[in-house]
């Protein structure tokens, strides 16, 4: 069995993506969540910056409503890499994935399975042409 749009998954609706930045500075944290937010309707407020006082900052998006080209965005430039932890069923993360792909150079560093989820631990940095 599937899940669907209201099936849980381990926390998050089936196309829910539980995000988790760290290790990276504020600003660094502001871009990733500034391409997220625009491709996807996240928990966060427009504009909203990361505290600088945390050193982990969440987020849910949901990736079954994509706002066409911003799902693919320009390469966005990183002064830094940065910890990408990633919850969510097979095909939101795979949704979540590209847009990343897209702004970023993405390492994958782990990959858990479960019976409806997984966890991605990724590394994040700035795409060709831009510093870090």
């Amino acid at each position: 069995m599937s899940p669907t749009d209201s099936t849980p998954v381990h926390g998050y609706g089936a196309t829910a993506v539980g995000v988790e930045l760290s290790n990276c500075t504020p600003d660094d944290a502001a871009s990733v969540f500034d391409v997220l937010g625009t491709a996807y309707p996240t928990d966060r407020d427009g504009g909203e910056r990361p505290d600088p006082a945390a050193t982990v900052w969440p987020a849910t998006v949901q990736v079954a409503e994509a706002t066409g080209e911003a799902a693919r965005p320009a390469p966005t430039p990183l002064t830094a890499a940065v910890t990408a932890d990633l919850q969510g069923g097979p095909q939101a993360l795979t949704r979540l994935r590209a847009t990343l792909d897209a702004a970023f150079r993405v390492e994958e560093v782990s990959t858990t399975s479960g019976d409806q989820e997984q966890v991605q631990h990724l590394r994040l940095t700035s795409a060709s042409g831009h510093p870090a």
